[in-house]
C-alpha cells in the first residue's frame, strides 16, 4: 500500500503499482487475513510482511518470464517455418531456442522460490500466500514525508539513521525504475502501432513486448527493495513507522 502521504510522489507510485502489478499467481483477499496477531511490530510481523513481499516479487517474475517465453516461442515457430521454406536462418532459430529455454528456467526458478517462501512462512502466517493480495504488504512511503525525529526516538538512533539513508537510496532507485517502465510502455505502444500498420515485423513487436515486460520486472525488483527496507526500518523503530502510517488499518482495507 502506498499511502497518500505525499500528494505527488506517493500517489504516483501507487498508480504505477496498480498498473504494473496484475499477477495471476496471488489472489485478491485482504492480506490482513494472513496475520495471526494484531501488532505492527515484532519478529513475527516482520517475517510475515517479508514473506509477502518476497512472494510478490517471485510471483511477478514467474509470470513475466512465462509471458516472455511464450512470445519468444511464437516467434520461434514462425522462424522455423521460414527455415523449412528456405527463407529463414538456422542461427536465428538456435538463438530463439536458447532464449526460450533460459526464460522457462527463470520461470521455474521463481516457481520454486514461491513454494519455498510459503513453506518457510508457515509458522508466521495463517493461510496460503497465493490466496491473498500481496500488494497489500507493499508499503511505499516517501522518506520526505516521515516524522524522522519520532522515528529516531523510537530505537537505536544511529541504526535508524543508516536505515533511513538506505531507504532514501531505495526510493530514488524506485523512481528511476518507474520512469524506465513508463518509457518502455511508450516505446511498446509505438511498436504495436507500427506493427499494425505494417511498418514493423513480428520480431520488432516481440522485442518491444519483452522489453516492456523486463522493465516491469526491474520495477517490481525496485518496489520489493523499497518495501523490504521499509520493513527493516519499522523493526528498528519498534513499530513506530507502521503506526505513523497506519499499516494495520491499510492491510484491513
Amino acid at each position: 500500500n502506498a499511502e497518500n502521504s505525499s500528494e505527488n510522489t506517493a500517489s504516483d507510485g501507487q498508480e504505477t503499482l496498480q498498473t504494473v502489478a496484475s499477477c495471476a499467481y496471488y489472489g485478491t483477499q485482504p492480506a490482513i487475513g494472513l496475520l495471526s496477531g494484531g501488532t505492527a511490530s515484532g519478529e513475527t510481523f516482520e517475517k510475515a510482511l517479508t514473506a509477502m513481499v518476497d512472494y510478490y516479487l517471485q510471483a511477478e517474475i514467474r509470470q513475466a518470464m512465462e509471458e516472455q517465453a511464450a512470445l519468444k516461442a511464437d516467434l520461434l515457430a514462425t522462424e522455423q517455418i521460414k527455415l523449412s521454406m528456405g527463407t529463414g536462418s538456422q542461427e536465428t532459430v538456435d538463438a530463439l531456442v536458447a532464449e526460450v529455454s533460459k526464460l522457462e528456467l527463470s520461470a521455474n526458478r521463481a516457481m520454486v522460490a514461491m513454494e519455498r517462501i510459503q513453506l518457510e512462512a508457515k509458522g508466521v502466517l495463517t493461510g496460503n500466500l497465493a490466496d491473498y493480495d500481496m500488494t497489500d504488504a507493499l508499503f511505499l512511503e516517501d522518506p520526505i514525508t516521515m516524522d524522522v525525529d519520532a522515528l529516531m526516538a523510537a530505537g537505536d538512533s544511529e541504526a535508524i539513521r543508516l536505515a533511513l539513508m538506505d531507504l532514501e537510496l531505495a526510493w530514488q532507485e524506485l523512481q528511476q525504475a518507474q520512469a524506465d517502465y513508463e518509457t518502455a510502455s511508450v516505446a511498446l505502444a509505438t511498436a504495436l502501432q507500427n506493427y499494425a500498420m505494417g511498418n514493423a515485423d513480428a520480431k520488432a513487436r516481440c522485442d518491444a513486448l519483452c522489453s516492456e515486460s523486463q522493465a516491469a520486472v526491474t520495477l517490481h525488483e525496485a518496489i520489493h527493495a523499497c518495501a523490504t527496507q521499509m520493513i527493516a526500518l519499522n523493526t528498528l523503530t519498534n513499530g513506530a513507522l507502521a503506526n505513523q502510517y497506519g499499516w494495520l488499518d491499510a492491510l484491513s482495507q
